[in-house]
């Protein structure tokens, strides 16, 4: 059960981190965070699709967003982010 706490206490720092980062606009360090964070959810997903956004990288904000949804089916606001895109990049048909 070491191990584990250990794990636990090293996947809250990465995440507390990444959101400092996010909170500073620091988007390439809240990334960086976010990517060493082995067990990916939907919100490290999400955070990352966010922080991609800022830096104006369209392409990997769809891509994470895809795999927000994959990963929670019921996160609205990822469909929602999704569509907001897709119509950015001229990618939503109707």
């Amino acid at each position: 059960f070491a191990s584990l706490g250990c794990i636990l206490r090293c996947l809250l720092r990465l995440w507390n981190e990444s959101v400092q980062a996010v909170d500073a606009k620091d988007w390439e360090g809240a990334l960086a965070k976010l990517q060493q964070i082995p067990e990916q959810t939907s919100r490290t997903h999400f955070n990352a699709a966010s922080a991609h956004l800022a830096l104006g990288q369209m392409d990997m904000a769809l891509r994470c967003l895809d795999l927000t949804i994959a990963k929670d089916e019921r996160l609205a606001v990822a469909f929602f982010q999704r569509a907001a895109v897709m119509l950015q990049m001229d990618r939503l048909v109707s």
